[in-house]
């Protein structure tokens, strides 16, 4: 199975948690991101037993939201999208670009993070009884 999806996305959650303590604000942008996108992975897996290459948070939304969004993720995407954009920019730009995030950037992010994946744990629960 893909439990290794969530598993790596609950670690890359710790490691933002481990950043912000240390004050590594692109590095909690960087590791929410891979949190987020590798939960999305996880869900679109259980939803149709694979999950797509690509690692465009907005895409793996979109995806989400076209397969019917049982867990109503897009809500969340919504109401977030301005802030995920960003979060999405921070992946990129932590391999290319000197950008840097404040420590603001990094608590929002953090929460972010955490906030999905509460949601998803939630929806692994309403998956499973499907």
């Amino acid at each position: 199975a893909m439990h290794f999806l969530r598993a790596n996305a609950k670690q890359f959650l710790e490691q933002a948690k481990f950043s912000m303590q240390r004050g590594f604000h692109n590095l909690v942008l960087f590791n929410v991101e891979q949190s987020m996108q590798l939960n999305l992975k996880y869900v679109l897996y259980l939803l149709t037993g694979e999950f797509p290459k690509t690692h465009k948070l907005s895409e793996l939304f979109r995806l989400v939201r076209d397969l019917g969004d049982p867990c109503n993720l897009y809500t969340f995407y919504e109401s977030n999208k301005d802030f995920i954009a960003i979060v999405e920019y921070s992946y990129i730009s932590s391999r290319y670009l000197p950008e840097s995030f404040n420590r603001d950037d990094a608590e929002r992010a953090l929460k972010l993070g955490e906030d999905f994946d509460r949601i998803v744990e939630e929806c692994e629960r309403v998956m499973r009884s499907y």
